[in-house]
């Protein structure tokens, strides 16, 4: 897995629409907004709205796919255990002819989603790597990298935060500045704590900025550095980050799965399949937040 965390992507297609999505982040940040959480919110509205077209359209294909779905599906019984290749020449012309009849074809569902993918993974680069992308919160971990850079045999010192964070110093160069920012990126509270107990010369540089960076990762009484699951021993309001993913993704899967039973799809393996996806991503949602 990369861990160049300052680094931009330089993914081809993935890495050009992160860079323009870096920029309405960084512009965010510059008017004002000095708060990752709200920052992400008010970022992902924005690329929301720049994708309404293709939502819009993405849409309008589905509902078009259900009223098309129970044509195929005669076609497709009429056609049931017929094996030969004039049975099953004659069972493609007629479902093209359905798609045809509609204006669409078999994949014109999925050009939508094919074009979003790119805009997602983007997305998902630029809020991996904020610094990298925000002037100002880069800034903030200079500061510190850089005087922590001059401190006397500063990489030994940090070994073990290195391993705690899964940046070891043996697979990390941190002589360059970028790497230690990908590392105090990591830190959560414990190990800012931890840092200052081994560089006590840098209180003063750790006490203004660290302040900083708790600034930024706070939001509604969450710190965003710090993973929601600690334990059933570490009882948190961050558990209501994973239990709010799974529980909205859950119910927009449940609307599209009614949509379906309105127009009669459910019998289709296709339809079988979206249920079966509509039961795992609500928890696979919860498992990565």
């Amino acid at each position: 897995m990369e861990a160049i965390l300052l680094t931009k992507s330089t993914t081809p297609v993935i890495g050009w629409f992160a860079e323009m999505l870096g920029f309405i982040m960084n512009l965010i940040f510059d008017l004002g907004i000095a708060n990752i959480g709200v920052a992400i919110i008010i970022f992902t509205i924005v690329i929301n709205v720049i994708m309404i077209p293709l939502t819009i359209k993405q849409q309008k294909s589905s509902k078009l796919m259900a009223v098309i779905q129970p044509e195929i599906k005669a076609i497709q019984d009429k056609y049931k255990g017929q094996t030969d290749n004039e049975s099953m020449a004659r069972m493609q012309q007629e479902t093209r002819a359905v798609y045809s009849k509609y204006g669409t074809s078999m994949t014109g569902g999925c050009l939508p989603l094919l074009v979003q993918m790119p805009i997602l993974f983007g997305l998902y680069q630029v809020i991996y790597r904020i610094p990298a992308y925000v002037t100002s919160v880069r800034v903030v971990f200079e500061n510190v990298a850089q005087s922590l850079m001059s401190q006397p045999d500063y990489i030994n010192k940090i070994s073990s935060l290195a391993d705690a964070v899964r940046l070891p110093v043996a697979k990390n160069d941190f002589t360059i500045t970028n790497k230690v920012i990908d590392l105090l990126y990591k830190f959560t509270p414990s190990n800012w704590t931890e840092l200052g107990s081994l560089f006590p010369n840098m209180k003063d540089v750790l006490a203004t900025n660290v302040a900083a960076i708790e600034r930024l990762n706070s939001f509604l009484g969450i710190n965003l550095a710090v993973s929601p699951w600690q334990g059933l021993d570490h009882i948190s309001a961050a558990w209501a980050i994973p239990i709010l993913a799974g529980l909205t993704q859950w119910i927009s899967t449940r609307l599209m799965a009614n949509n379906q039973n309105q127009s009669g799809g459910d019998e289709s393996d296709m339809a079988r399949q979206m249920q079966s996806m509509n039961t795992v991503m609500p928890l696979m949602s919860v498992f990565f937040c």
